[in-house]
């Protein structure tokens, strides 16, 4: 599903895609084209939506098992993990044949993966449900380098998703009940507990962050970018969600 302003202040959803996965899909990510990455679950394989229309343009699959829930984007970098198997696989967009290749097997650590994330450091960092803890691995090795944070004095046995967020440089953890605000030195900001996010012991579930994206006509040509993006590439804005499928773009730039 999508949400989308409905023009008088509100919103509305509307069906963004064709089923994925026989539960629905996992967790979400933005390839660096603007398209939309998702872990399709039980079809055992990640696959790429366009984000305009929905349509599905691409996927890398997973040959060697099961149920892809957790996943991370990071430039072309494809991260997802196998929920039973305790292991995080790895792809890239780029290559000819983006199939997903086992990059960290660590079953003393990794017990049901569900969120990761690129963060601070340029590491893997990720949550399980069955574990009290945040652990960082090397993006590069898949060595594990760390615990991140403890969980525990928080009453948690576990968490659900990470996100990082670059510009404010911290993360969002997603908990049963909540979501937590934590810095670049696993230092706890906030802890937001809301009956939106989960509540009666519920899962609060998957996160993605994506700054504002419009239309940007530029060389004749049109992209969807932030207005910031925009503005450094010297194009035309024509607003925040707009798309570039309404707009018409001239050679000087300009929207006519």
């Amino acid at each position: 599903m999508r949400l989308l302003p409905d023009g008088s202040g509100g919103y509305t959803y509307e069906q963004f895609s064709d089923q994925i996965g026989a539960f629905g899909p996992g967790f979400m990510g933005f390839a660096p084209d603007g398209n939309l990455v998702v872990a399709a679950d039980s079809e055992d394989r990640v696959v790429v939506l366009d984000i305009e229309t929905g349509l599905e343009v691409g996927s890398l699959v997973d040959s060697g098992c099961c149920n892809l829930i957790g996943l991370a984007v990071h430039g072309n970098l494809v991260y997802s993990a196998e929920l039973f198997q305790n292991r995080i696989l790895r792809g890239n967009l780029s290559a000819v044949a983006p199939d997903l290749e086992v990059f960290i097997d660590d079953s003393d650590n990794l017990n049901v993966v569900l969120g990761m994330t690129v963060g601070h450091t340029g590491n893997l960092f990720q949550t399980t449900s069955q574990a009290p803890t945040i652990n960082e691995y090397d993006s590069l090795t898949g060595e594990l380098v760390g615990q991140f944070m403890d969980l525990e004095p928080l009453g948690l046995s576990g968490a659900i998703d990470i996100v990082y967020d670059e510009e404010a440089n911290r993360y969002y953890v997603t908990r049963p009940g909540g979501m937590l605000v934590v810095d670049s030195d696993g230092q706890l900001i906030h802890d937001f507990l809301s009956d939106y996010l989960g509540s009666n012991g519920d899962s609060s579930y998957g996160l993605a962050i994506r700054r504002s994206v419009g239309a940007c006509c530029l060389n004749g040509g049109c992209v969807q970018l932030t207005s910031e993006q925009c503005a450094i590439s010297e194009g035309e804005y024509h607003g925040d969600y707009s798309v570039c499928a309404e707009v018409t773009c001239t050679t000087d730039g300009a929207c006519c």
